[in-house]
């Protein structure tokens, strides 16, 4: 059976439903952040941080294991999709939460 255009969108179903979700959330996220204490941001950061590293952990193992999961979506876009999610929680809204309120460098 031959591979579609379609199959490989339908691939790369929740990717592209992460990369939405992360830009429709982060004006959400930016201004609940905004509201917080330079501690609870400190927090926030961390905890969002010990999860990317969770999931990064979770594709490395896979291709520790010899699976390379970039080269399979049917297979392992979930992960990927989770990778992109938890960064951009973590990256784009956590740190540039607090570079915005200008607190001090971990």
């Amino acid at each position: 059976m031959s591979t579609t255009a379609d199959d490989s969108l339908d691939e790369c179903r929740h990717q592209s439903a992460a990369g939405e979700l992360t830009d429709d959330f982060y004006r959400h996220d930016m201004a609940r952040l905004a509201t917080l204490t330079t501690t609870q941001r400190a927090a926030q950061a961390r905890a969002r941080q010990e999860l990317a590293e969770y999931v990064d952990a979770l594709w490395d193992d896979l291709k520790l294991r010899g699976l390379r999961p970039a080269d399979h979506p049917d297979q392992f876009n979930a992960v990927a999709a989770m990778r992109d999610l938890t960064n951009s929680l973590y990256s784009a809204n956590a740190l540039n939460a607090q570079h915005a309120a200008g607190d001090p460098a971990d």
